[in-house]
């Protein structure tokens, strides 16, 4: 089996893809109507929408000020948001109780972390995090996020991307290997 390459955009391509996108977006009328208005997963998923939306505005910013590279988290945040957008579209209520479950989790760890470092917490906001929410089965997927992507058709090139951009959001020993010049930093430090 011949290992396959990644596809190769262009900066070109790469911002016309961002452009595209935000095209789509703003094209939407400004008003949209959820039919049911108890449908939370409706809700959910435009959310997951604007934080797609705004984070490639970001990008689209970067790229004008010749700092693509800077942009990779933001991309990296825009493919997370989108691929457990689909998700989620896919599996309805069970999917949302997932999710729910996870977020939930992963604020409470927060909110341990603020209170661990003596920071207060509001009372509602704690009071809002204490209700019991029930783990549903899927919730074990939702945390790992390889799983969301193995999900779908092509999902092991999803989850290399997400790596691939995951790579400049953490401290690394190569960047101390550089050059100077090499990640668009300039010596001087005028830019």
């Amino acid at each position: 089996m011949t290992a396959k390459r990644p596809p190769d955009l262009s900066a070109e391509e790469y911002r016309a893809a961002c452009e595209e996108l935000v095209r789509l977006w703003d094209s939407l009328p400004n008003a949209i109507e959820v039919r049911n208005r108890d449908d939370s997963s409706a809700r959910v998923l435009y959310g997951l929408a604007v934080h797609v939306v705004s984070s490639v505005r970001s990008v689209l910013l970067l790229i004008e000020a010749e700092r693509s590279r800077d942009s990779y988290p933001l991309v990296r945040k825009a493919l997370e948001f989108a691929v457990m957008a689909q998700w989620l579209r896919y599996h309805g209520a069970v999917g949302l109780s997932a999710f729910g479950f996870e977020s939930t989790r992963r604020s409470r760890a927060i909110l341990k972390t603020m209170t661990d470092a003596d920071i207060e917490v509001p009372a509602d906001i704690v009071a809002g995090y204490s209700i019991d929410v029930p783990k549903v089965a899927e919730a074990d997927l939702v945390r790992n996020f390889e799983q969301v992507c193995t999900f779908f058709r092509g999902g092991a090139g999803l989850y290399f991307m997400y790596r691939f951009l995951s790579a400049d959001c953490h401290p690394r020993e190569r960047w101390g290997k550089a050059p100077i010049g090499h990640w668009g930093l300039r010596s001087d430090r005028s830019k």
